[in-house]
């Protein structure tokens, strides 16, 4: 009898954190019983407007992300940069001038990153050797494409489309479906539907256990916690 009750207890709490996100695991459990990890990243921007509005969001839900900054735009709007800073959020290159990487000789994207790092130290004081290239597709990354010496390029584990034109609430789906912890979800800044998505995303996500932090952690959560020897969302120079 003890034996089978322990079974049914065993499967139950197995269907708690498998099952459909329309159960909150968290509230039978406790949060921190079921605490994972997850990296929002936005792409593109600095733009005053947009930036602002997903900054908002993220404020309101208690939420840090990181912002993949092009550096020319974030020279023109170097306040933006310095706000999202202050607000706990992680700030990321982008390259210069968002040009496609396919079309972009070693030494130009060497220049762009270059630029666009040492301008992120100026603004905010932090130096970072983390990217993301625009403009190309996971596939022809993989391919032929070297990362830079002392750069760690990242990729993704779920990719929004939200610049594919879904609605919110199919972005906000999408990333719900596949996320999992440690994982770093693609976005973008300056796209109505993200930050409409992210209203129904993040709190979707929080009754399910997950943290939303900055990628510099994420990737720290990574190795000490998801210890495979391969990371298919990091390439290091």
């Amino acid at each position: 009898m003890i034996q089978k009750a322990f079974k049914r207890s065993l499967l139950f709490l197995i269907f708690l954190i498998t099952g459909p996100s329309f159960i909150s695991p968290a509230s039978f459990l406790g949060e921190p019983f079921l605490r994972r990890k997850i990296a929002l990243t936005f792409d593109d921007g600095p733009r005053p407007l947009a930036t602002r509005r997903l900054q908002q969001i993220l404020k309101r839900f208690g939420a840090r992300g990181t912002f993949f900054v092009v550096g020319q735009v974030a020279a023109s709007n170097p306040e933006v940069v310095r706000s999202l800073v202050k607000g706990g959020h992680e700030i990321a290159n982008h390259t210069w001038s968002h040009s496609d990487l396919k079309k972009m000789s070693p030494a130009s994207l060497s220049d762009e990153l270059e630029g666009t790092r040492l301008l992120i130290e100026e603004l905010t004081g932090r130096n970072s050797y983390l990217f993301r290239t625009p403009g190309s597709t996971e596939k022809f990354i993989r391919l032929h494409f070297t990362v830079p010496p002392k750069y760690t390029l990242i990729l993704w584990d779920v990719h929004s489309l939200d610049h594919e034109g879904l609605s919110p609430l199919e972005i906000a789906q999408r990333v719900e479906l596949m996320a999992k912890d440690g994982d770093i979800i693609l976005m973008h800044n300056g796209k109505q539907n993200t930050a409409q998505a992210l209203e129904i995303l993040i709190p979707s996500l929080r009754s399910r256990g997950f943290e939303f932090t900055t990628l510099s952690e994420i990737l720290q959560y990574r190795q000490k916690h998801l210890t495979s020897a391969i990371d298919p969302a990091v390439l290091r120079g």
